[in-house]
């Protein structure tokens, strides 16, 4: 076992520990209360999907926009509860602090990382997981999609 985690790691490419940091960097800045400009509030969302291309332009498309849809929802509501100040001279908002934002991230990444893993070493046996890869990746990319659509309403209700 201990031998098969060692040759994951060994042979994962370079892009992926970016891939890793960049998601540690914004996960951990997701920890404090902090001002967000409106434009980057759809970073992640986009980062997610582009994750998704192969996906996007295949025949498991509806499936994972069907997950999408529900973690999109899913989003809209858990954030409701929160109370978001807008900042309408920087064209921001003030977004509560929130260890939840890392442990999702950092769960995806994990869960994308063995998919892709097993997809690369196991294609077989991917193959017939790849229901449970297209929920993760959908309700994942949903929520953090909901999340920033649910940002994007308060900001525009605030200056309209």
């Amino acid at each position: 076992m201990m031998v098969s985690v060692f040759h994951m790691i060994k042979n994962t490419p370079f892009f992926v520990w970016g891939i890793l940091i960049f998601l540690l960097f914004f996960g951990i800045r997701s920890i404090k209360t902090r001002q967000v400009h409106m434009v980057w509030m759809f970073l992640v969302p986009c980062l997610f999907l582009s994750f998704q291309h192969e996906m996007l332009f295949s025949e498991r498309v509806v499936k994972f926009f069907f997950f999408f849809l529900f973690g999109t929802s899913l989003s809209i509501f858990v954030h409701q509860k929160q109370n978001i100040k807008v900042v309408k001279s920087f064209g921001s908002i003030e977004v509560p602090g929130s260890w939840l934002t890392l442990m999702i991230l950092l769960f995806l990444f994990l869960v994308k990382y063995c998919f892709g893993y097993l997809q690369f070493m196991h294609s077989e046996l991917f193959v017939s997981y790849l229901y449970v890869e297209n929920f993760i990746s959908g309700v994942g990319a949903g929520y953090f999609f909901g999340r920033s659509l649910y940002f994007m309403y308060k900001y525009l209700q605030e200056t309209i």
